[in-house]
């Protein structure tokens, strides 16, 4: 084999190298943004739930308190 012969092949290899580099690149880019979104949807998930937690208790302890009322008032109704 000449220098000829090997000079087109060593192009072509390169052009692949560079291709093959900036594909590994936008694919590590793309892996990277796709990371950063799922890691701030399960920030926003959670605080969701801890909203709904703190919501939960609030109004769960509201409700316990209009059951008790609701008991005394049906107690007082089958007194009369």
């Amino acid at each position: 084999m000449s220098l000829q012969d090997i000079v087109p092949i060593l192009v072509d290899h390169s052009i692949l190298c560079v291709l093959i580099s900036l594909l590994g690149w936008a694919l590590k880019k793309q892996l990277c943004e796709a990371k950063n979104e799922r890691e701030g949807m399960q920030n926003r998930i959670f605080e969701l739930v801890e909203q709904t937690n703190k919501f939960d208790q609030h109004t769960g302890h509201q409700l316990t308190e209009l059951r008790q009322e609701i008991q005394k008032l049906e107690t007082l109704i089958k007194e009369k």
